[in-house]
């Protein structure tokens, strides 16, 4: 083994690092992020904003908000299955991704109640673009 290696896992990062400071302890960005940043990143959201704990009053407005919709009990379910296993809240992201689920569930069961001869329309649901899309 010679000279120091590329990552220094064997030392804590300092709370807030110095330009001055060229130590890689593996938390560094690759150039892709710097070239082409997302469009959170354009608005001064940073990655962790989506993975902090939130209460439930804080997502259900930013969601209703943004155009989600769903009703009160709707809202409760998602929550509940977003916070699974933690006690301080949920993240947007955990919401969010409830969220799909249970609308899915919803939109499906009303899909499958509706008149079999009624095949005009269809509903499918992607989970990469996490919306749904009816087709004629």
């Amino acid at each position: 083994m010679f000279g120091c290696p590329t990552v220094r896992h064997d030392l804590t990062p300092p709370a807030f690092k110095s330009v001055a400071n060229n130590i890689n302890y593996g938390d560094d960005v690759n150039v892709e992020y710097v070239m082409k940043p997302s469009s959170q990143l354009t608005l001064g959201l940073q990655d962790g904003d989506f993975t902090k704990p939130r209460s439930k009053e804080f997502l259900v407005s930013l969601f209703r908000t943004s155009g989600f919709e769903a009703s009160d009990e709707d809202f409760d379910v998602i929550f509940n299955e977003a916070r699974r296993g933690q006690n301080v809240g949920a993240s947007i992201e955990k919401f969010k991704s409830s969220y799909n689920d249970v609308m899915f569930s919803i939109k499906r069961s009303a899909v499958s109640h509706k008149n079999p001869t009624d095949e005009s329309r269809h509903v499918s649901f992607s989970k990469s673009e996490s919306s749904f899309r009816q087709e004629s």
